[in-house]
Formats: structure tokens, C-alpha cells, sequence
């Protein structure tokens, strides 16, 4: 999971969930690489960094954020 491709596939993984209803099997480094991601887009807007990539990278991790939290309330 890199960039673009890291929210595609949360995309993907989120919505196969929601559409079981059973837990479907899902990479076992999923959250790690979440997390990994999540600390790149961090670095980047750090230090109120309000350029316009900043700004998209904000956008980004808060839409990650709102997903995983999803992901795992239907996982719960």
C-alpha cells in the first residue's frame, strides 16, 4: 500500500466488510502499513504546514482516520 493506492485499498477492504456478514480475511499487515502511511502524511503536515499539499495531505490522513475507525467498528 503506497499513497493513492493505500486509500483505494482501505476502500476496498472497508466495503467487501461491509457487504459480509462475516468477517472477510484481510492482509495481516493491513493496520501496520495504515500506520506507517498515516506517520508519512503526519510528517508532511507538521509544523502548520498550510500549503496546498499539506492541506491535501490533512484531508487525506483525516479520511484514513474516519475509514480505519469504520473498518474496525464493523470488524468489532
Amino acid at each position: 500500500m503506497e499513497n493513492q493506492s493505500t486509500i483505494d485499498r482501505l476502500t476496498r477492504i472497508l466495503e467487501s466488510e461491509e457487504a459480509s456478514e462475516e468477517l472477510t480475511a484481510i492482509p495481516a499487515d493491513t493496520y501496520v502499513r495504515l500506520s506507517n502511511y498515516a506517520q508519512k502524511l503526519r510528517a508532511t503536515t507538521g509544523s502548520g504546514n498550510e500549503d496546498v499539499p499539506g492541506r491535501l495531505a490533512k484531508k487525506q490522513l483525516w479520511l484514513m482516520e474516519v475509514m480505519t475507525r469504520r473498518l474496525l467498528q464493523v470488524r468489532a
